[in-house]
């Protein structure tokens, strides 16, 4: 198929640019006396700095995530390298505590300390987890292993289940707020966050499925992943609306953009059958709002979530940093779209649900690839929704682009169903039509010699009754015959 074969072509050539910036856009640095290879959190020419000095947990973990899967199994020595000196950094920037703040400076005369952020350390285990951080042999050298006494498998499983543990002790009502919860002098004050709360289940779902593959783990490990993800599920599904939507904190308007990312979450659930209710009112849900196919009308706070870090040093100054985190709205609509496609709760939506979600993924798709820079000295990276000239192109937006690309990739039927749902509901349509017309003249013969032939209420009565043995007609021709409207 034509249109089939020019949609896996622009998303080979999308993929592929998006690839050779990340080997451009990295840079260099010294973290701890280790050589070190980073990313920054956005791309900017050297005359516009944006935070030089530091190294940002999130921009070096999202990184290395879209870096590994871009280069799939093709690792040579380059690609070994900035794994290595990338991962040295994520190991190098964790606290004591087994927390990521969102940033360290990798030299000051004074130390200073920033307190964990619950998204950072959710993104920096996922990157671990990534390179094989759990399996027998991680695709990182054996030397940075002995220099953070990680050599065994059960080390590197006892220094995950540290940060799961911070994680564990700063919950809010067994989910969680931005940051920890140690510098708040009342929690419960505190509301969970929905994107945090989502980000650590992420991660906590990665985690399950690697630890669940090896027969060395203890099975109380596991079985405190399980606890934490029913708490923390229940806990997220009290911020779903009774219409389905998901929002910022519970009791705030449904975002667009909080609801795409809880039903990418709730879908990879390896028992989402549990939540199949939430799962479907959210869909639903989703699949009325028009301006997902338009996300320039979607309001900016919708996809905006804003907290403050502390910051402290040695000279025992503290000060907030305020940190604006987006989602990637544009990824983040067209992968949670594909995530419902490719569900087995699409058999639950009615023709016309299932209408609009073809409709969507590719106008997504579309609205995606157009975010995507094709020259200049960010080829291959997208445009974010920010206002700051220097903050253009963010890191995060190749890593969340990249996961929705590629799963259209590994999925190319669902263009081809696509394009059948285009031809069946032509063909529905002149079925509709068609049979309406005749049901009509046979009607009109039958009380041709009524007095009322005439009237527009006659003819009004004519449509509705035709209509509605048309659509009765169509549906049963549906379910007998298997149209595939997927």
């Amino acid at each position: 198929m034509k249109y089939k074969d020019e949609i896996l072509n622009k998303l080979h050539n999308s993929i592929k640019r998006a690839k050779s910036v990340l080997y451009s856009a990295k840079r260099n640095s010294i973290l701890n006396n280790e050589e070190i290879i980073y990313w920054p959190l956005f791309f900017s020419d050297d005359t516009v700095p944006f935070e030089n000095e530091v190294i940002d947990t999130c921009a070096i973990s999202v990184g290395l995530i879209a870096f590994i899967e871009l280069i799939s199994d093709n690792i040579g020595t380059d690609e070994k390298l900035i794994i290595d000196k990338s991962v040295t950094a994520i190991l190098g920037m964790r606290n004591e505590n087994g927390s990521w703040p969102s940033f360290v400076f990798p030299s000051k005369n004074n130390k200073i300390f920033l307190e964990g952020i619950i998204n950072d350390t959710s993104f920096a285990l996922n990157a671990l987890v990534k390179i094989g951080f759990l399996s027998e042999k991680p695709i990182i050298d054996e030397n940075i292993l002995k220099t953070y006494n990680l050599t065994s498998f059960q080390d590197r499983v006892d220094y995950l289940f540290e940060s799961i543990s911070w994680l564990k002790t700063n919950r809010v009502n067994k989910a969680w707020y931005y940051t920890g919860i140690e510098n708040f002098e009342n929690t419960e004050s505190v509301l969970p966050a929905t994107s945090s709360t989502i980000s650590v289940i992420n991660t906590l779902l990665s985690i399950y499925k690697s630890l669940i593959l090896c027969t060395d783990i203890k099975q109380s490990f596991i079985k405190d992943i399980e606890i934490l993800l029913d708490d923390s599920i229940g806990e997220l599904l009290i911020a779903q609306s009774e219409n389905g939507g998901f929002s910022k904190h519970r009791g705030d308007i449904e975002s667009i953009a909080h609801t795409c990312n809880a039903i990418c979450c709730l879908l990879s659930h390896y028992e989402h059958a549990r939540y199949s209710s939430n799962i479907l009112t959210a869909i639903k849900w989703l699949l009325k709002k028009r301006d997902i196919a338009k996300p320039n009308k979607i309001k900016s706070s919708d996809y905006f979530d804003e907290y403050a870090q502390i910051l402290s040093s040695d000279k025992i100054v503290f000060k907030k940093r305020n940190i604006h985190h987006e989602s990637f709205i544009d990824a983040l609509i067209f992968c949670s779209l594909q995530f419902i496609s490719n569900s087995p709760y699409l058999k639950n939506l009615n023709f016309f649900e299932r209408f609009m979600l073809s409709h969507f993924i590719t106008k997504s798709l579309k609205n995606l690839l157009s975010r995507q820079s094709n020259s200049g000295n960010y080829l291959g990276a997208f445009k974010s929704r920010r206002h700051v000239p220097s903050e253009e192109y963010p890191i995060y937006g190749i890593q969340q682009s990249v996961l929705g690309l590629i799963l259209a990739n590994n999925h190319p039927n669902m263009f081809k169903k696509i394009i059948s749902f285009k031809k069946n509901t032509i063909l529905t349509s002149v079925i509709v039509i068609v049979t309406t017309f005749i049901i009509s003249l046979l009607i009109f013969y039958k009380f041709s010699t009524m007095e009322l032939k005439d009237s527009l209420l006659f003819s009004f009565l004519l449509s509705v009754l035709a209509s509605l043995l048309a659509t009765i007609f169509f549906e049963i021709w549906k379910k007998f015959y298997s149209i595939n409207v997927t």
